[in-house]
């Protein structure tokens, strides 16, 4: 616990907004429903290679290690009031 501690007590949060493009917040929410590479790069019509570039240009951007880090940068930063939900493609929501 003591690293994911020293990483949130840096206040890394405060200093700035975290930046996603809106490709990166695709791969991200549907890496949050749990999603494995192959199944996002088919959602998304991307390459399996593709996802997997941009995981690591969001490590460098975001200085972490691990997509369940990421992920959790994304969520901490979205405003309160915008929408979670997302449906993968043959599967919409129930209305």
């Amino acid at each position: 616990m003591g690293a994911i501690h020293d990483w949130f007590g840096t206040g890394m949060l405060g200093r700035r907004k975290m930046h996603f493009s809106m490709r990166q917040q695709e791969i991200l929410r549907l890496t949050a429903l749990g999603l494995g590479d192959k199944e996002i790069a088919h959602q998304l019509r991307l390459s399996v290679r593709t996802v997997g570039s941009h995981y690591s240009r969001m490590f460098k951007e975001h200085k972490v290690h691990t997509r369940a880090a990421a992920v959790a940068l994304w969520l901490l930063d979205r405003p309160l009031d915008e929408p979670t939900n997302v449906w993968i493609e043959g599967n919409p929501p129930a209305t």
